[in-house]
């Protein structure tokens, strides 16, 4: 993951939406990374 999504993302958004599919598809994925990581940590805490 990087730190420069929102400023890729507002860039995005500044121009009328020109490379915003590309910046939407890095912010899903990194959302989806986080989400399953802190789940797998979740599970096996609960295991431990």
């Amino acid at each position: 993951m990087t730190l420069t999504g929102a400023h890729e993302m507002g860039a995005s958004v500044a121009s009328m939406g020109d490379g915003i599919v590309d910046t939407l598809v890095n912010w899903i994925f990194d959302g989806l990374f986080v989400g399953v990581g802190a789940l797998v940590g979740a599970k096996i805490d609960e295991m431990l």
